[in-house]
């Protein structure tokens, strides 16, 4: 049995998981699921093309929530970036990645 395919309609797409994986300052593996938004590629363009913008507020402007215990919010986004300053790179990294359609792994 083949499943039916999702007929494309040009609207975004639902709100979706993104696994990042990064290395912590010990060489130690680790990953975060974020939830993400689907962005227009042309948000996104504004969003780098903005003068000073900071890591946490990339990460406050393409997720809206993640897998870790602590709550998701601008606070937590800043001690994620001061501590781990690694995830915030590999979120961009992974969530371009998924805009342009590339498969990231678990």
């Amino acid at each position: 049995m083949t499943m039916a395919k999702m007929k494309l309609t040009l609207a975004p797409l639902p709100d979706f998981k993104l696994p990042v994986k990064f290395v912590l300052p010990d060489g130690n593996e680790q990953k975060i699921v974020f939830t993400v938004k689907h962005k227009k590629a042309s948000e996104i363009q504004e969003l780098y093309q903005k003068e000073g913008i900071k890591d946490p507020e990339f990460i406050m402007n393409v997720a809206v929530g993640w897998d870790l215990e602590e709550e998701f919010n601008e606070e937590n986004a800043q001690l994620l970036v001061d501590y781990y300053p690694g995830a915030a790179l590999a979120l961009m990294g992974s969530y371009l990645s998924a805009l342009a359609g590339q498969r990231v792994k678990n």
